[in-house]
């Protein structure tokens, strides 16, 4: 197996200025912890190369920073070249781009009197080249469950690739989760970006979605500097696993569409089970029959995509989707942890009086039975 360690050029405001990002939600839709979540400050996540030779500075959307980006500095190897800059604001990131400057190695950026000096990352996207990736942002996940969501898309849709955004874990270091991976023999590439990036803050009761913009920084990030030459990327949440009722793989499916992306509705696996220690996927499956299916996910041909497609948490927009009907993502909320208020042990499972109409999800279970649960309990021990 092959890691890869990379680096961000990560510029943020100085704290003890009075320069500061401007929250979009009034406050009347503010949830209690907004004004403690939002990011503030963060003005790039990081600096790099895209594959058509452009540098983009990736951040959140500039709102009222933006004037002040254009009034400012921008220097690379020390000469000007605001004339060859471009600021498209996009949905909840913002894109600077710097057209037509290769095989430079520094960046000086300069606003309101605060200078930075920060390199030029490469981009990294042949490292996946042709591979199938699997692909999350995640932060303190059961090492059990992360290398069970890995083995269960490696046995169903031919997975030999892993992109994971590590978002500040306590419970365990990078490279340590790299170690347990580094277990798992079918995969070929692995990289787990160290990434410090505030995830924003949630809807809140009013699902007024507008400050999440880690998790948008970290998909376009993702698209382009790492899996632009990916043959297939699936992208979702450690305690979702899409299985299509025939068992035909994600990344075969593509070989038979035109359509860069391929979406699929989610059915939730109520969390009610035998509770033990090491609790994992297979120890649920049951689902209310009545219940709607859930918000859909989807996977992507990263070759196929149009420049001008952006990658959102449920949809892809800017470019053709193809949906497929035959394909569930399971939802597991026995794997869920109440990270929207800054708890991540997991939560207590539930009685099964407390559903309607449950019934067993008899595909999925019979999905289990390519897992080696004892293989994965070994790998996770820390």
């Amino acid at each position: 197996m092959e890691f890869l360690n990379i680096s961000l050029s990560t510029v943020c405001l100085d704290k003890e200025k009075s320069l500061l990002r401007q929250p979009p939600r009034l406050d009347q839709d503010q949830q209690y912890n907004y004004k403690e979540l939002f990011d503030y400050y963060t003005l790039f996540s990081d600096i790099f190369y895209s594959k058509s030779g452009n540098i983009e500075l990736l951040g959140p959307p500039l709102l009222n920073l933006k004037t002040h980006v254009e009034e400012g500095k921008v220097h690379v190897d020390g000469y000007d070249v605001k004339d060859n800059i471009n600021i498209v604001d996009s949905n909840r990131i913002c894109c600077t781009t710097i057209k037509n400057i290769e095989d430079s190695e520094s960046v000086y950026i300069e606003i309101d009197g605060q200078g930075f000096t920060r390199n030029i990352q490469p981009n990294m996207s042949h490292f996946f080249l042709d591979k199938n990736v699997l692909v999350t942002q995640q932060r303190d996940n059961p090492i059990e469950w992360i290398v069970f969501w890995i083995n269960y898309h490696i046995e169903h849709h031919n997975i030999n690739a892993v992109l994971i955004y590590d978002n500040c874990s306590e419970s365990y270091s990078v490279s340590q989760l790299e170690q347990k991976i580094s277990q798992i023999n079918a995969i070929d590439r692995c990289c787990v970006v160290d990434w410090k990036i505030p995830f924003g803050v949630t809807g809140g009761p009013k699902q007024v979605w507008d400050s999440d913009f880690g998790q948008h920084q970290f998909l376009e990030h993702a698209l382009k500097r790492m899996l632009s030459e990916a043959s297939c990327a699936i992208i979702g949440d450690i305690d979702e696993l899409p299985l299509h009722e025939n068992g035909v793989s994600i990344p075969d499916l593509f070989k038979t569409i035109e359509e860069p992306v391929l979406s699929y509705y989610r059915r939730n696996i109520v969390d009610v089970g035998v509770d033990c220690k090491t609790r994992l996927h297979s120890d649920t499956f049951m689902y209310e029959k009545n219940k709607p299916l859930a918000g859909t996910k989807y996977a992507i041909s990263p070759k196929k995509l149009p420049k001008k497609a952006q990658l959102l948490v449920h949809r892809v927009t800017g470019c053709a989707t193809y949906f497929c009907d035959d394909i569930i993502s399971r939802h597991f909320g026995s794997l869920r942890v109440d990270w929207r208020n800054g708890k991540y042990s997991q939560r207590p499972l539930k009685k099964p009086s407390q559903f309607s109409n449950l019934q067993e999800d008899k595909v999925l279970i019979e999905s289990f039975r390519k897992i080696d649960n004892e293989q994965v309990k070994k790998i996770s021990q820390l």
